[in-house]
């Protein structure tokens, strides 16, 4: 009782802990509100109000936002946190940093199943290994739907893993499974590949019957209904069809000489696919460089701390499960055009944390685990130290201009002035969605010229462009042909406008908005049409 009541008290340190670096500071950093997150807290805004997205679409299966139509469960659980806290940075931060310091436990019990006739240091190690991970604490710390996905994939692979005790636990896992397809894009991809080769599993080792999974098979397509009816629509496939490499393995097997296509093709698809799966298990990447995307990536740091590499390498086992999620969660990842997208290969961290605990498990044999928990422990310490600079103070800072910091300021000056703006959208992401976000405009409002944006259908239409006309602004490109002749405010960004066009068009400047680096993120200027038209030479008809 001693010893279980000890185990209970290291795990909610743990917890603790892991809480804290996903909760500290969370409306402030990140630095600003990415677009995602603003479409997000904004659609959950506007279904609070008015019960319809940013386009007057009641409930939607996918959010057509951006064209994008991305998964919808994450905005729907956001509204009353939203009707709670309000429509804020923390607000729809919040669900992704509850459902990262849940993960913690869940990944602690995953831990206990496959570790269960082994020493508890080990399953205590691995699960403090993942609440203080970089890559974990980054995805919880943003309004991820990924990070929504990963907490209900990790309840779906304790299920399964519970089905040998009772097997009504593998139906909660096709339920929980088929949920997840709601969370996030590249989880509708893992059932297909998981779900037939571990029911075949359990079929066959007479944990289930068919009968079983003729009723998973069952709830599996009720769940998907709401899918299934919109299968045939672009919006269904546009972000797959988007990110899948089609068009390099075409260039690709059209260089391979004197083959016929139909050989051509599915070779040069082979390779393109493996060097991507290739990818994901490669020690470089999950331990050193990380993720490419500055926005997607902490300075200084890999997805691990680098001194994990040794149990990871040693943890690996053949385990049919461990090798089953490697693989099904690997394949959605490595179908996508990016080389190594760290946000698509999220549920990796599930078999990655396993191998993690193996790995202590198989030290401590070798060297005890006296030596093993210390080890652990001192550097656990010191990664937080070095977490703490590279996340809290250097990626606060740095990636600050990334991450869209300067828009919370631009929408109090649009607030507080009375004149017209043009947000100049050139070099720019889709401002709109943002000051949109933070100048809390009335969905009504931005509904009715939203819109007029769809053309051919909710779900089929996959245009979108960057013009909005909202409350006392516009989002567009500036026409220098027009508007240096009306009474308004030029806002860009440090290069959208020189100072030899300022001087050419008597522009002056109202204001600057710099980050945190003291560099300008957006400048303002006003127009003068009246000095403007002096200057023109001949007659024109912007000038009275």
């Amino acid at each position: 009782m001693k010893l279980r009541n000890t185990k209970l008290v290291w795990l909610l340190i743990i917890i603790g802990i892991g809480a804290f670096l996903r909760f500290y500071k969370l409306s402030e950093i990140p630095s600003g509100v990415y677009v995602d997150e603003a479409a997000i807290g904004y659609n959950a805004y506007s279904i609070l109000e008015t019960g319809r997205d940013e386009f007057g679409f009641s409930f939607p299966v996918f959010l057509r936002s951006f064209g994008a139509f991305s998964s919808p469960l994450y905005v729907y659980l956001s509204i009353p946190l939203i009707k709670l806290f309000g429509l804020s940075e923390f607000s729809i931060r919040f669900l992704s940093a509850l459902s990262g310091t849940l993960t913690i436990p869940i990944i602690y019990l995953i831990l206990q199943r496959f570790l269960k006739k082994r020493s508890e240091q080990s399953v205590l190690l691995g699960t403090l290994v993942f609440a203080i991970s970089p890559w974990h604490i980054f995805f919880s710390r943003g309004a991820f739907e990924a990070n929504l996905g990963l907490l209900i994939l990790s309840l779906a692979i304790l299920a399964f893993l519970s089905t040998r005790r009772n097997k009504k636990y593998y139906l909660i896992g096709v339920f929980l499974l088929a949920i997840s397809t709601y969370a996030y894009h590249s989880l509708r991809l893992v059932p297909a590949v998981f779900l037939p080769v571990y029911s075949l599993f359990l079929v066959k080792n007479k944990y289930i019957s068919i009968k079983d999974v003729a009723v998973a098979v069952g709830i599996f397509v009720i769940v998907l209904m709401p899918q299934i009816a919109i299968m045939t629509t672009p919006a269904f496939s546009s972000r797959a069809s988007g990110l899948l490499y089609l068009d390099i393995v075409s260039s690709q097997s059209g260089k391979l000489g004197l083959l016929p296509e139909v050989v051509a093709f599915p070779l040069a698809f082979a390779r393109e696919f493996f060097a991507q799966f290739i990818s994901y298990v490669n020690p470089k990447n999950i331990f050193f460089l990380g993720d490419s995307d500055l926005q997607r990536s902490i300075p200084t740091m890999g997805l691990y701390y680098s001194w994990l590499l040794p149990f990871w390498f040693f943890g690996l086992r053949k385990n049919f499960l461990l090798v089953l999620m490697l693989v099904s969660f690997i394949v959605p990842a490595a179908l996508a055009r990016d080389p190594f997208s760290s946000l698509r290969a999220l549920s990796l961290i599930i078999p990655f944390s396993i191998m993690i605990a193996f790995g202590f498990e198989y030290f401590i044999s070798k060297v005890g685990h006296k030596i093993v928990t210390g080890g652990v422990i001192l550097f656990s310490l010191a990664s937080m130290l070095f977490l703490w600079r590279a996340y809290f103070v250097l990626f606060a800072h740095e990636r600050a201009a990334i991450w869209n910091y300067g828009y919370s300021e631009l929408a109090e000056e649009i607030k507080s002035r009375d004149e017209h703006f043009v947000i100049d959208t050139s070099r720019i992401k889709p401002p709109h969605i943002l000051l949109a976000f933070y100048l809390r405009n009335p969905p009504k409002d931005y509904q009715e010229f939203a819109k007029t944006k769809i053309k051919a259908g909710y779900y089929e239409d996959l245009d979108f462009d960057t013009y909005y006309k909202l409350r006392n602004f516009e989002t567009r490109l500036i026409n220098w042909e027009e508007d240096v002749y009306r009474e308004q405010i030029l806002v860009g960004d440090s290069l959208s406008i020189s100072s030899e066009q300022a001087a050419e068009h008597f522009l002056d400047k109202v204001f600057e908005i710099k980050g945190p680096l003291n560099e300008i993120i957006f400048v303002g200027f006003k127009t003068n049409p009246e000095e403007k038209c002096k200057s023109v030479k001949f007659l024109n008809k912007n000038c009275k």
